[in-house]
């Protein structure tokens, strides 16, 4: 993996990530969304919008996400990421454009 596909892979899956910069990864590089649709910092609007997408590799990370119990993650999950699937490095899409991502919440 090249220096900036790893950058930007470790931005989506960053659980402190700003969500205004998870809603633009997701609307500009849709090879991020199965690490975003992962992200426990992802914000429900997002993942809902993700799920709309039919992308096998996006809904595998979302039933994922979707099986893991509410409490609080053991030592064994959280040393382990999600098994994703390599993605190909990362692009501005050029495909015609859907309705993009919802915006985050206001503060």
């Amino acid at each position: 993996m090249s220096q900036a596909k790893d950058e930007l892979v470790a931005r989506a899956q960053d659980p402190n990530a700003e969500l205004e910069t998870l809603h633009q990864l997701a609307q500009n590089y849709p090879g991020l969304r199965p690490y975003i649709a992962a992200n426990p910092r992802t914000y429900p609007a997002l993942l809902e919008w993700l799920g709309t997408l039919g992308d096998p590799a996006v809904d595998a990370a979302l039933a994922s996400r979707n099986s893991q119990p509410q409490s609080a993650p053991s030592a064994q999950s959280a040393q382990s990421s999600p098994q994703l699937a390599v993605v190909s490095p990362p692009a501005p899409s050029t495909a015609p454009r859907r309705p993009g991502p919802p915006r985050p919440p206001r503060r």
